[in-house]
Protein backbone atom coordinates (compact mmCIF):
# COMPACT_ATOMS: atom_id res chain seq x y z
CA UNK A 1 0.00 0.00 0.00
CA UNK A 2 2.54 2.38 0.83
CA UNK A 3 4.76 2.09 -2.07
CA UNK A 4 1.45 2.43 -4.87
CA UNK A 5 0.67 5.46 -2.34
CA UNK A 6 3.99 7.39 -2.91
CA UNK A 7 3.77 6.26 -6.79
CA UNK A 8 0.08 7.63 -6.92
CA UNK A 9 1.46 10.71 -5.14
CA UNK A 10 4.56 11.39 -7.82
CA UNK A 11 1.77 11.16 -10.45
CA UNK A 12 0.57 14.22 -9.56
CA UNK A 13 3.88 16.59 -9.17
CA UNK A 14 4.50 17.16 -13.25
CA UNK A 15 0.77 18.92 -12.49
CA UNK A 16 1.80 21.05 -9.40
CA UNK A 17 5.03 22.14 -11.05
CA UNK A 18 3.55 23.00 -14.63
CA UNK A 19 0.72 25.22 -12.85
CA UNK A 20 3.99 27.27 -10.56
CA UNK A 21 3.00 26.18 -7.24
CA UNK A 22 5.73 27.41 -4.45
CA UNK A 23 7.71 24.56 -3.28
CA UNK A 24 6.72 24.48 0.05
CA UNK A 25 3.04 24.30 -1.37
CA UNK A 26 3.72 21.28 -3.83
CA UNK A 27 5.10 19.55 -0.93
CA UNK A 28 1.99 19.85 1.21
CA UNK A 29 0.14 18.76 -1.52
CA UNK A 30 1.77 15.64 -1.98
CA UNK A 31 1.97 14.64 1.25
CA UNK A 32 -1.66 15.33 1.33
CA UNK A 33 -1.89 12.97 -1.45
CA UNK A 34 -0.12 10.16 -0.04
CA UNK A 35 -1.96 10.29 2.88
CA UNK A 36 -5.19 10.50 1.08
CA UNK A 37 -3.38 7.44 -1.17
CA UNK A 38 -2.73 5.20 2.13
CA UNK A 39 -6.73 6.13 2.90
CA UNK A 40 -7.36 4.40 -0.75
CA UNK A 41 -5.06 1.68 -0.78
CA UNK A 42 -6.28 0.79 2.71
CA UNK A 43 -10.15 0.64 2.01
CA UNK A 44 -8.95 -1.47 -1.07
CA UNK A 45 -6.95 -3.68 1.11
CA UNK A 46 -9.80 -4.69 3.27
CA UNK A 47 -12.56 -4.75 0.60
CA UNK A 48 -11.10 -5.56 -2.20
CA UNK A 49 -13.67 -3.34 -4.17
CA UNK A 50 -12.18 -1.07 -6.99
CA UNK A 51 -15.56 0.36 -7.17
CA UNK A 52 -15.19 1.26 -3.51
CA UNK A 53 -11.95 3.18 -3.77
CA UNK A 54 -13.42 5.23 -6.59
CA UNK A 55 -16.96 6.42 -4.77
CA UNK A 56 -14.11 7.60 -2.01
CA UNK A 57 -11.59 9.20 -4.64
CA UNK A 58 -14.72 10.83 -6.42
CA UNK A 59 -15.72 12.30 -3.03
CA UNK A 60 -12.50 13.89 -2.54
CA UNK A 61 -12.25 15.55 -6.14
CA UNK A 62 -16.30 16.20 -6.55
CA UNK A 63 -17.38 16.01 -2.84
CA UNK A 64 -21.30 14.55 -2.71
CA UNK A 65 -21.34 16.26 0.66
CA UNK A 66 -20.68 20.60 0.75
CA UNK A 67 -19.85 19.52 4.58
CA UNK A 68 -16.48 17.81 3.65
CA UNK A 69 -14.81 20.62 1.68
CA UNK A 70 -15.37 22.88 4.23
CA UNK A 71 -14.47 20.96 7.06
CA UNK A 72 -11.58 18.21 6.90
CA UNK A 73 -12.43 16.79 10.03
CA UNK A 74 -15.88 15.66 8.30
CA UNK A 75 -13.42 13.89 5.02
CA UNK A 76 -11.30 12.32 7.78
CA UNK A 77 -14.86 10.49 9.70
CA UNK A 78 -15.81 10.04 5.82
CA UNK A 79 -13.11 7.82 4.73
CA UNK A 80 -12.49 6.11 8.49
CA UNK A 81 -16.40 5.26 8.24
CA UNK A 82 -15.69 4.27 4.30
CA UNK A 83 -12.40 1.46 5.70
CA UNK A 84 -14.74 0.46 8.56
CA UNK A 85 -17.22 -0.51 6.37
CA UNK A 86 -14.67 -2.19 3.80
CA UNK A 87 -13.34 -4.20 7.16
CA UNK A 88 -16.63 -5.14 8.34
CA UNK A 89 -17.57 -6.22 4.42
CA UNK A 90 -14.72 -8.17 4.42
CA UNK A 91 -14.83 -9.99 8.24
CA UNK A 92 -18.85 -10.49 7.87
CA UNK A 93 -20.79 -10.29 4.39
CA UNK A 94 -17.51 -11.85 2.03
CA UNK A 95 -18.21 -15.56 1.57
CA UNK A 96 -15.28 -17.93 2.58
CA UNK A 97 -15.91 -19.59 -1.26
CA UNK A 98 -15.23 -16.66 -2.89
CA UNK A 99 -11.76 -15.11 -1.16
CA UNK A 100 -8.88 -15.01 -3.72
CA UNK A 101 -5.75 -16.81 -2.49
Amino acid sequence: VLIVALLFALWHLPGYISTGRAAGSTLGRMGLNFISWIILGTIYAFSGNLWLVAAAHGSMDYPLLPRITQQPIFGLIFMGLLILGAWLDRKYFTSKSSAQP
